[in-house]
């Protein structure tokens, strides 16, 4: 099972084995949403090469997809992943997507519902993900936003991940 708690009160900077675990399976799952996209011939702008974004949606444990309109116009979607570091916007769809299905190559998802302390409005696109090939995924749970990685401990961490896993797949 993947799940990374991670700690908060010493602000640790240095990654652990368990976070790139985490990791790694965030990337995967974000390059089976993008493959998932190229295959049905939606046009897109890959993003997987983007930043963390520290301040939003922060999880203690599992990972979240999140479609939303982006741009100028609502003909576009932004797929984003909350993870524990916060949010990593992944890919932006040019075209508005109002659903995904809730198997994508063997990556079980199901959107949240109201009731859910990741639901936040009827508009939201929010999907858990359960599972991924032969990863399985913790329930993800919210981070308390006074118990949230310092940006700067985040985005470090985020950073550290991201040059070992480019070290180890420079082709991705």
């Amino acid at each position: 099972m993947v799940n990374s708690p991670i700690a908060h009160s010493s602000q640790e900077t240095a990654m652990t084995e368990s976070e790139y675990k985490t990791f790694i399976a965030a990337r995967y799952v974000a390059g089976l949403v993008v493959r998932h996209l190229a295959k049905n011939k939606v046009a897109l702008s890959d993003q997987r090469h983007f930043p963390i974004l520290p301040t939003c949606n922060q999880l203690r444990f599992g990972l979240c997809i999140s479609l939303d309109p982006c741009g100028a116009s609502i003909l576009n979607t932004s797929f984003s992943l909350w993870t524990p570091w916060g949010t990593w916007c992944f890919c932006d769809a040019h075209l508005e997507i109002r659903e995904l299905p809730l198997d994508i190559d063997g990556m079980r998802l199901t959107r949240i519902q109201e009731g859910s302390e990741l639901y936040q409005s009827a508009e939201d696109r929010i999907y858990a993900v359960h599972e991924a090939t032969r990863l399985v995924f913790s329930k993800p749970k919210r981070r308390p936003r006074d118990k949230f990685l310092e940006e700067e401990t985040a985005q470090n961490k985020w950073d550290e991940m991201s040059m070992r896993y480019f070290e180890r797949n420079p082709r991705d």
